[in-house]
C-alpha cells in the first residue's frame, strides 16, 4: 500500500498501484522504496524522473539509502560537436561556427607548406580558420640556385560567392632567409609585410615563381586568437 509521507511526495513499493485520481496533482512525486526510482505526475501519466529525489527530500527521508541528484557526466571536448540535448560538463570553451560547435583555440601552429626545392608555383591546400582573428606567417628560404624570385600572397574567401580576394602580397623574395608576415586587426600596417585586417574563415596561400630557377622554402604559421 502506498504511504503518503508528506503533501506532494508519496512513498511506496514498485508493486503498488500509483494513484491517478483527483488526490494527485501535476508535479507530485512517487518514490519507490525498493527500487529507489522516482516518478512525477504530469497530469495524465506517471513519468520516471531523471534524478531520484530532491536534496531536501533526501535530507528528510527515513529510508536507509536515497539517491541525491548528480552532476551530468563529463563530455569529451571536440570540434564539430552537435548541440547537446542535456546540460554537459566540458573543460573547454566552445564557439558556434554557424553549423556546429568548435573548441575555442588559442595560438595554433600550422604547417602550410613543407620544405622542398621548387621551380614552379606549388599547389597549397586551402586553410580553414576555426576562430582566430589573424595569422602570423613564416616563409623560410633555405637554399637557392641561380636567381630565383618568388612572391607570397595570402587570400581570403567570400562565404557566399566563394571568390577569393587578396589580403597580403609580399615583395619579391630572392635570397636565403626567414621572412615573417602578419595579418591581424589593429596592428600598424607595413607595406607587403603587415596588414591591419581580420583573417576570414577560409583562406589560402599562393607562391608565384618569376622563373624556373630552384628555390627551397617552407611556409609555417601561427593562427592568432
Amino acid at each position: 500500500m502506498t504511504i503518503h509521507f508528506r503533501s506532494g511526495v508519496m512513498y511506496g513499493q514498485s508493486s503498488d498501484t500509483k494513484p491517478t485520481d483527483s488526490s494527485v496533482e501535476p508535479g507530485d512525486l512517487f518514490h519507490e522504496l525498493d527500487t529507489n526510482a522516482q516518478y512525477m505526475w504530469d497530469g495524465s501519466t506517471w513519468r520516471r524522473w531523471a534524478t531520484s529525489v530532491t536534496l531536501a527530500t533526501a535530507l528528510n527521508s527515513t529510508t536507509d539509502s536515497v539517491d541525491i541528484p548528480k552532476l551530468a557526466a563529463p563530455l569529451a571536448a571536440g570540434d564539430a560537436m552537435a548541440n547537446p540535448t542535456t546540460a554537459p560538463i566540458i573543460a573547454h570553451e566552445a564557439v558556434w561556427n554557424g553549423a556546429s560547435w568548435e573548441r575555442k583555440a588559442g595560438t595554433v601552429p600550422l604547417t602550410v607548406l613543407s620544405s622542398a626545392a621548387r621551380t614552379s608555383d606549388p599547389s597549397i591546400a586551402v586553410q580553414t580558420n576555426a576562430n582566430a582573428r589573424g595569422v602570423e606567417l613564416f616563409l623560410n628560404v633555405s637554399a637557392i640556385s641561380a636567381t630565383p624570385s618568388i612572391v607570397l600572397k595570402v587570400d581570403g574567401r567570400d562565404p557566399v560567392g566563394l571568390g577569393y580576394f587578396n589580403l597580403l602580397t609580399s615583395g619579391a623574395i630572392t635570397a636565403v632567409g626567414l621572412y615573417r608576415f602578419v595579418i591581424y586587426p589593429g596592428i600598424d600596417a607595413v607595406a607587403n609585410v603587415k596588414v591591419n585586417d581580420v583573417l576570414t574563415r577560409t583562406w589560402r596561400c599562393l607562391v608565384e615563381h618569376a622563373d624556373g630557377d630552384s628555390i627551397t622554402y617552407s611556409i609555417g604559421a601561427y593562427l592568432r586568437s
